[in-house]
């Protein structure tokens, strides 16, 4: 019986045993796994701060060639990739243009302006086409993608849509000298960010056709205002001088010169929206212009302009306002009346009034009458 015993409790110390190291076995095992996860956490979470990084720099692009430029480079040194270049289409949605790159083999092919067509017969069409990413690997079926001169070296390659509004404007490609330098989990990340530049182009490509059209559009304006006060100085010229013995306004457009041998003058020009439309002239004797008070006379100058641009507006809103009333008052009176020789008559005395002529002529004819005559 108490060899039993003693039989009894050595299988149980051995199964004891057993079992401890099967628990240290898979404490091992979680042990790795929870490492390996923590490092593929990590791994990511390097990923997106770069893809947070590359976002916020590219947002301050004032136009889209530096904006392609800067996501090209800062991709390469934020993930550590050999090469990254960035395709737009063109407006045929046809060929994808290569716009920027960061390897040395990318500048050559920029100043070749390198171009592919969209179809399934290369990686970045494929994606274009598709609208899909697309991964591969120097190896298999996929080596006869990897026959550019210039990116010899490469042996990974990831090519990702720029999608913005749900239409693809170009693609996104990564390159890589390590094999099989991508995993299906890089997509997510770096699909996201290549909707954020292509997100980013489209809105700065509006921001600088906003550009464009209000810079047309104040050229025209200011075309418009030259226009407008030559014809209007035309008809009448404004201008007033000051000397120790008053104000008094101007009989010529231009002022007769100083003949003071010490008199310093300060020509100051008069502008509105860029254009000239008149100047302010002053003279003194014996001390200079300073800095300090050309830069208070330029103020005053720009605040002239605006006055007289508002006084030249309100002037043509009376007179088209009179004009208007003109009009209306005449038409008032032809109507008071259905008979044709009293409509014709009412015409002309009102035409002689309104307009303070001498002789007025209506007459109604066929054209071929008139034309005779």
């Amino acid at each position: 019986r108490l060899s039993r015993l003693v039989n009894n409790a050595q299988t149980r110390e051995l199964e004891f045993a057993e079992a401890n190291k099967e628990l240290s076995l898979l404490r091992d095992v979680l042990q790795e796994r929870v490492e390996q996860r923590t490092e593929i956490l990590e791994q990511q979470n390097s990923t997106l701060q770069a893809a947070a990084r590359i976002s916020n720099e590219v947002l301050t692009a004032p136009d889209v060639s530096t904006l392609l430029r800067k996501s090209a480079n800062l991709i390469s040194s934020e993930f550590g990739y050999d090469h990254a270049g960035v395709f737009l289409l063109n407006e045929k949605k046809d060929r994808a243009l290569l716009q920027a790159a960061s390897s040395p083999g990318g500048n050559k092919m920029l100043e070749a302006r390198y171009e592919i067509p969209v179809d399934e017969t290369n990686p970045v069409g494929f994606v274009a086409k598709n609208k899909v990413p697309r991964i591969l690997f120097n190896e298999g079926a996929d080596a006869s993608y990897f026959n550019n001169p210039l990116l010899s070296e490469m042996r990974s390659e990831i090519s990702l849509p720029l999608v913005s509004q749900e239409e693809v404007i170009g693609v996104l490609d990564i390159q890589s000298k390590e094999t099989e330098a991508f995993t299906q989990g890089n997509i997510a990340i770096y699909q996201s960010l290549a909707n954020q530049i292509a997100l980013t182009v489209q809105n700065t490509r509006l921001i600088e056709e906003a550009r464009i059209n209000l810079s047309e559009l104040e050229l025209v304006v200011a075309e418009q205002n030259t226009s407008v006060w030559s014809e209007h100085l035309q008809q009448r010229s404004y201008g007033f001088i000051y000397t120790p013995l008053g104000v008094k306004p101007l009989r010529t457009t231009r002022v007769k010169e100083d003949a003071h041998p010490n008199a310093i003058k300060a020509d100051i020009p008069i502008t509105l929206r860029g254009r000239k439309i008149g100047k302010i002239s002053m003279q003194r004797l014996a001390r200079q212009w300073t800095k300090k008070e050309r830069a208070l006379l330029d103020d005053v100058a720009s605040q002239i302009g605006l006055a007289v641009e508002n006084a030249r507006l309100l002037y043509e809103t009376r007179e088209q306002a009179h004009q208007e009333q003109l009009v209306s008052d005449v038409s008032t009176r032809l109507r008071e009346t259905l008979d044709m020789d009293t409509v014709l008559r009412t015409a002309i005395e009102e035409m002689k009034r309104t307009f303070n002529l001498k002789e007025v002529e209506v007459r109604l004819s066929p054209d071929t009458e008139d034309e005779e005559a």
